[in-house]
């Protein structure tokens, strides 16, 4: 794959994966994410390719270079991953935008039972960039600079069985959280 091409080939025989197609927005969002390489890329159509081998797809609408990475010419069989909630998802408070962030990723040797020296695993930087997920209504109503009363919270003792909930009459707790002053 060069830095240029709109299409790419992809064999997933060996894991046995599938992959879905998406629309234009979806490449352009990362909805498709794929890691290639050290490339993040993202695509449109995913057709299933024929004749076999089975699990071959042509990826097509491909949206290069995504979140900093390089675009770059890739050779036949270069590693290839979806990156989806299998892989993995964290949600990242909006707080660590632009703040650089440093991970790194410990194996687990199934035959020795036990996990990577931490000393020697790889560093990965990352700056998360955007804008950070929506604000709720508490939030924004503070960010407005308005106040709000959070009023009174209560909780009493309730059971049930198979005649109906019952409700003795204990408080279990009882909280004024006041007033939200911006």
């Amino acid at each position: 794959m060069s830095p240029t091409d709109t299409t790419l080939s992809v064999n997933l025989e060996e894991s046995g994966g599938q992959l879905l197609s998406g629309t234009a927005a979806d490449a352009q969002n990362g909805i498709t994410l794929c890691l290639v390489d050290n490339e993040l890329i993202a695509y449109q159509g995913a057709t299933l390719l024929a004749p076999p081998p089975p699990n071959a797809y042509s990826l097509t609408g491909i949206v290069r270079a995504f979140y900093g990475t390089a675009a770059a010419a890739h050779a036949n069989g270069a590693a290839f991953a979806r990156v989806d909630n299998a892989i993995f998802q964290y949600p990242l408070p909006a707080a660590f935008i632009g703040i650089p962030l440093y991970m790194k990723f410990q194996s687990f040797n199934i035959f020795g039972r036990s996990v990577e020296d931490l000393s020697e695993c790889a560093v990965y930087a990352y700056t998360p960039s955007g804008v950070g997920s929506p604000l709720g209504p508490v939030s924004k109503t503070l960010k407005l600079g308005q106040n709000i009363d959070f009023d009174l919270v209560t909780h009493a003792v309730t059971e049930t069985d198979q005649w109906g909930i019952v409700t003795d009459g204990v408080l279990l707790a009882s909280i004024d959280l006041g007033q939200g002053i911006p």
